[in-house]
């Protein structure tokens, strides 16, 4: 019931839903696809759906970010979930906090709810999902880990290597891969301009990384081809 109770919180209080394509609800922009036109409709929780939001500081991103987190552990009990960051300050500063205030606010407590294992970095939910914090300034950091959801926040801040080396730890069998990021923009010479504004990225010539293989194309599989070929930004 604490579950079911808590999952019932989060939605009401972030606007968020376990399932669907939720653009224009509580902001997340779906990888390849730009904005703020979103053809594709409804896809729940599929393979390697990525999303993300990207707004100011004190915007809400991490919280937003915290409870999508919330909602899939619960939604997936005994999933393995990574909550990466740029390094341990951020996670420390903005990220684990973030999640304690969702935690808080929907009842859950430590000792009750939910273990931390602060030497490891890992947090036990006690309906059998994990967090597992990473800190991105290593690229092989999480390798080793077989995940079922990623969360990256401030992945504006996050190198195309450090991605390249986490998204592969998707691979816990019997959950839907999913990744979100939250993030302070940082410009369009930033992988995730072209990830998540494909077409404009090309257009105005910002972007010759390849990330076909991790986007997905408004048909709802991943592109044909890289839509990034062009010059780097000056």
């Amino acid at each position: 019931m604490i579950v079911v109770a808590a999952a019932a919180a989060v939605v009401e209080r972030t606007g968020l839903r376990p399932w669907g394509w939720q653009d224009g609800n509580d902001g997340f922009l779906v990888g390849g696809m730009g904005a703020p036109v979103v053809t594709v409709p409804e896809r729940p929780w599929s393979n390697y759906f990525y999303e993300a939001i990207f707004a100011g500081r004190y915007g809400g991103k991490s919280y937003i970010g915290a409870a999508r987190h919330l909602i899939y552990a619960m939604t997936f009990p005994g999933s393995t979930n990574i909550i990466a960051a740029p390094n341990f300050k951020t996670i420390n500063r903005g990220t684990f906090p973030a999640l304690k205030k969702v935690l808080a606010a929907h009842g859950l407590q430590a000792g009750r709810d939910y273990d931390f294992n602060k030497t490891d970095m890992v947090l036990t939910y006690r309906w059998g999902s994990t967090a597992i914090f990473v800190s991105l300034d290593d690229e092989d950091a999480g390798r080793s880990i077989r995940a079922a959801s990623i969360w990256i926040d401030e992945a504006g801040f996050v190198s195309w290597e450090a991605f390249k080396g986490i998204q592969p730890t998707m691979t816990e069998e019997g959950y839907p891969h999913q990744l979100w990021m939250t993030s302070t923009p940082t410009g369009r010479g930033h992988w995730t301009y072209p990830f998540f504004f494909p077409r404009e990225a090309f257009e105005e010539g910002y972007s010759k990384t390849d990330l076909g293989p991790y986007i997905l194309a408004e048909s709802g599989g991943p592109q044909a081809g890289p839509p990034t070929e062009g010059a780097s930004p000056p």
